[in-house]
C-alpha cells in the first residue's frame, strides 16, 4: 500500500492535488487497507510510521525528493488520523485544510523536512547529525499564487506573507497576492476562512 501510495504521488504534479489523487486511487486498489471491518486509527498510525521511517532513511541516504514526498504522505495520514477520528469535521474539511502543509513538505527544502521528520519520529537524534548539515539552509515557502513567475513557486519563507483574511494562502509579495485576490481567492477566502475557524473550534474542544 504504502509503495503504492508514493508512485501515485510522485506521478501527479503539485498543481494535480497528488496526495488526494493518490488517496482516490488507493480506495479503489486496496479497499482492504481503508474500508475492512476493523478500519481504525491504530492501523492508519502504522501507515503513517511507515512513511516516516521511509522518509528517514530517504533523508540520511540523500535521496530528497523521495524524502519530500513520504513528508507530505505521513501529514497527510497525521491530518486524516488525528482530526476525522477526533474531532466532527469532515474528511474533505480536514483534507482542505492540511493541503497547504502538504504541499509546502512536497517541495520543501532539506531543513524543513529534516525538522519535520525530527518532529514526529521516535528517534528524533538520529537525524541531529543531519541537521548540523542543514541547519543554514533558508527555509522555503510555496507561493500560493498559480501565476507567480518564480520558479517552482518556491519564495524565502522570512519574507512571505499569509492572506490577512483566511491566514492560509502564503505569498511570496503583494503582487501575487493581488494578482490572485483577482483571479479566484476574492471567492474562496471567506470559505477558508470559516474552514480554519471550524478546524480552530473543533481542535479545541478535543483537547
Amino acid at each position: 500500500f504504502v509503495k503504492h501510495f508514493l508512485h501515485i504521488v510522485g506521478q501527479v504534479p503539485l498543481q494535480g492535488n497528488p496526495l488526494g489523487t493518490a488517496m482516490e486511487v488507493s480506495k479503489t486498489k486496496y479497499p482492504q487497507v481503508l474500508y475492512n471491518a476493523d478500519y481504525n486509527a491504530s492501523k492508519l498510525g502504522m501507515i503513517k510510521s511507515l512513511f516516516l521511517a521511509v522518509g528517514t532513511n530517504c533523508i540520511l541516504s540523500g535521496d530528497i525528493d523521495h524524502a519530500r514526498q513520504c513528508a507530505g504522505c505521513a501529514n497527510y495520514f497525521k491530518m486524516f488520523i488525528e482530526d476525522v477520528f477526533n474531532t466532527s469535521l469532515s474528511a474533505e474539511i480536514i483534507g482542505g485544510f492540511g493541503l497547504d502543509k502538504d504541499i509546502e513538505l512536497l517541495s520543501g527544502d532539506e531543513k524543513t523536512l529534516v525538522r519535520y521528520f525530527q518532529k514526529h519520529i521516535p528517534c528524533s537524534s538520529c537525524l541531529d547529525e543531519k541537521y548540523k548539515e542543514v541547519k543554514s539552509v533558508k527555509k522555503l515557502g510555496w507561493c500560493g499564487n498559480p501565476q507567480c513567475k518564480i520558479p517552482d513557486r518556491m519564495a524565502e519563507r522570512s519574507g512571505m506573507a499569509f492572506c490577512d483574511r483566511c491566514k492560509r494562502v502564503n505569498y511570496c509579495s503583494r503582487k501575487c497576492q493581488k494578482v490572485h485576490w483577482r483571479a479566484g481567492h476574492k471567492e474562496q477566502c471567506e470559505e477558508m476562512r470559516d474552514i480554519r475557524k471550524a478546524y480552530e473550534k473543533s481542535s479545541q474542544k478535543s483537547s
